[in-house]
C-alpha cells in the first residue's frame, strides 16, 4: 500500500489551525485574570448609566400611565411612580458609583 504524503501546504494549514486554537484558549482566559479591575469599572459605569437615565423615568411613566389608565388618575399615578423611580434610580446609581470608587479613595492622599 502506498502512504499518502502530507504536503507542506497541509502542514501549514494544520499549524495555522493549531495557532488559532491556542490564541483562542489564551484570550479566553484573559478576562478572568483582570476580573477585579473590571468589576469596579463596570460597577462605576452601571451607576453612571443609572444617574444619567434617572431623569427620564418621570416623563416615561407619566406618558405610559396616561395612555393606559383613565387620564386624571393615570397622569397622577404616573407622576408619583415616575418621581419615585427617578429618586430611587438616582440614589442607586450614586451608591454604585461611590462603592466602586471607594477602594481607590486611599490614593487621593497623593493628589
Amino acid at each position: 500500500m502506498k502512504k499518502k504524503q502530507v504536503t507542506t501546504k497541509h502542514k501549514s494549514k494544520r499549524l495555522n489551525w493549531i495557532l488559532i486554537l491556542l490564541c483562542l484558549i489564551v484570550l479566553n482566559q484573559a478576562p478572568s485574570i483582570f476580573a477585579a479591575e473590571y468589576s469596579d469599572t463596570s460597577r462605576f459605569m452601571q451607576g453612571f448609566t443609572k444617574v444619567i437615565a434617572s431623569p427620564f423615568y418621570a416623563p416615561k411613566e407619566i406618558i405610559q400611565k396616561t395612555f393606559t389608565q383613565m387620564p386624571p388618575i393615570g397622569t397622577v399615578n404616573g407622576a408619583i411612580t415616575g418621581v419615585f423611580r427617578t429618586v430611587t434610580t438616582l440614589m442607586s446609581g450614586l451608591f454604585d458609583m461611590a462603592g466602586a470608587a471607594a477602594p481607590y479613595a486611599k490614593y487621593a492622599l497623593f493628589f
